[in-house]
């Protein structure tokens, strides 16, 4: 009788929680039409459908900040998938609070410069040259196009990068592991400028999407890349197993990725371009008749 009655007890617990313990990130929180039925919840770790009761109002409420703010949360959930608890394990990031801790990071100590409108953000981006040299390098031309807006119109702009982890590569698949483009603040909403892939400055929201679309394919939707501050972040083995991708914002003046590590490395801060990067970045991005020119209009004096 002892048995009996602990065996239905753990069933009785199995069948509460039995998604007890799930830590991932929202991604999208979905009220319904009618006030009475259900809300939706979409995770990054799940491709379950979780629900919410609509009278749940203060779990509602700890969902959607979980969702704006990008938060790893633990999750508690019925067998049927409705939820009953959430808890914070790490509170997210804005992408681009400019992190205002003490700590050593690639915006350390940089304030980029606020463009006055819109229109003024097309004609920068009109105004980028484009070498039209295949395969080259997106972080070479960043470089070049960070370092044009600085020198024609003193523009301090930034980088943003997306990086692709080892679960992306495995689940989503493909062959780039980051990617990187000038950004510029327009009266505090940021746009990306990446004239290979936009006809035009793009939100960072909707430069990331262009970036993360294949998981839809996948059926994971609103999914939002963990921000991390520095790259060594990025290579952790739980970041690498658990996130797909990592957005990180740096100061115009760093290139690609591994002088960003040497930040950590050395802690020693960007302030200014270096000529033989500017060099190499033209080399790789124009052909061969034309990126002695480019380099030479470009270099730091």
């Amino acid at each position: 009788m002892k048995k009996l009655f602990l065996a239905l007890c753990l069933q009785s617990l199995l069948l509460t929680s039995a998604h007890a313990g799930l830590k991932t990130r929202i991604t999208k929180v979905i009220t319904p039409e009618n006030t009475t039925e259900a809300y939706e919840v979409l995770v990054a770790k799940d491709r379950t459908i979780f629900t919410v009761n609509a009278s749940e109002t203060k779990l509602i409420e700890e969902l959607i900040d979980a969702q704006d703010f990008n938060s790893v949360v633990e999750l508690e959930a019925t067998e049927d998938n409705v939820l009953i608890s959430l808890k914070v394990i790490e509170q997210g990031d804005d992408v681009l609070d400019f992190y205002p801790s003490q700590d050593l990071h690639p915006m350390s100590g940089y304030t980029p410069s606020n463009v006055a409108s819109y229109d003024m953000a097309v004609e920068l981006f009109q105004e980028l040259k484009e070498g039209g040299k295949w395969m080259s390098q997106c972080f070479n031309r960043a470089h070049l196009w960070a370092r044009q807006m600085d020198m024609t119109h003193g523009v301090k702009s930034m980088k943003i990068l997306i990086y692709y982890t080892s679960r992306f590569r495995k689940e989503i698949g493909g062959k780039w592991w980051f990617h990187i483009a000038p950004m510029i603040d327009v009266n505090g909403q940021y746009y990306v400028m990446d004239k290979e892939f936009t006809r035009n400055p793009v939100t960072d929201v909707e430069w990331e999407k262009i970036f993360t679309k294949k998981m839809e394919a996948k059926g994971i939707y609103g999914y939002r890349c963990k921000v991390i501050k520095n790259v060594s972040e990025y290579y952790e083995d739980y970041n690498q197993n658990n996130e797909y991708c990592n957005i990180q914002i740096t100061s115009m003046y760093h290139w690609e990725p591994n002088d960003i590590a040497k930040l950590e490395k050395n802690g020693e801060k960007r302030t200014e371009f270096i000529n033989w990067e500017l060099r190499a970045a033209a080399k790789n991005v124009f052909w061969m008749w034309s990126w002695k020119k480019v380099y030479k209009w470009l270099k730091v004096q």
